[in-house]
């Protein structure tokens, strides 16, 4: 991998750098010596957006399997944004899909699916007795990770006590405000700045 210049009417030079993606957190590192790696920048992996280049400036070979790097929110609390360059084409695929789409935020989706590493947390409030084998019998004050969520008013999760899976009434518990909710909140801020910056372009056309 390795990061240049923002400008796309600039020649772009690049400098090769590392990037290291856990479950939940993305690290950009240099390379000092044959394997010592110096910590450039991170975020939390929900805080960060791929994005590949518009198709016409795709056409450059100096643009080739380059792609758009965000940090929503970095290690010193900053947006910082970053032109990268994949070594081929598959690379350039997979950490585009690594990452969320901006443009397909939460509350668009009937059914919402999380990664383990970003969930939303749930507390029961009301006990619950599960109804089928499937569900998750809920005493008060037990944590769920959910995994799932329904329009139908129904929660898959994972009790934190025992690391049981199973579906569960909405009504029984109440979503807890977290990291979860914040970080939520930075994507779809970033994914309304992004649409406010097409509209603009598109206003300013001859």
């Amino acid at each position: 991998m390795a990061k240049g210049g923002t400008l796309f009417n600039l020649r772009p030079k690049f400098t090769p750098v590392y990037l290291f993606l856990f479950n939940d957190l993305l690290i950009i590192a240099t390379k000092k010596g044959s394997e010592r790696f110096v910590v450039m920048d991170h975020a939390h992996r929900s805080l960060v957006q791929v994005q590949p280049i518009r198709e016409d400036q795709a056409l450059s070979p100096s643009y080739e399997h380059c792609f758009c790097l965000t940090l929503l929110e970095n290690h010193q609390g900053r947006m910082m944004e970053r032109l990268m360059k994949a070594p081929s084409q598959s690379d350039l695929h997979r950490w585009i899909a690594a990452f969320p789409n901006p443009g397909n935020p939460d509350g668009d989706e009937k059914e919402v699916i999380y990664e383990d590493w970003d969930c939303p947390q749930v507390q029961c409030v009301e006990q619950y007795i599960a109804q089928q084998a499937d569900e998750l019998t809920l005493e008060p004050t037990e944590i769920i990770n959910v995994v799932r969520k329904t329009n139908e008013g129904l929660f898959e999760g994972i009790r934190l006590s025992d690391g049981q899976k199973g579906w569960f009434p909405v009504e029984n518990v109440l979503e807890i405000t977290n990291e979860h909710v914040r970080r939520r909140n930075l994507r779809e801020r970033y994914r309304v700045i992004q649409a406010a910056s097409i509209v603009t372009k598109v206003k300013t056309l001859p």
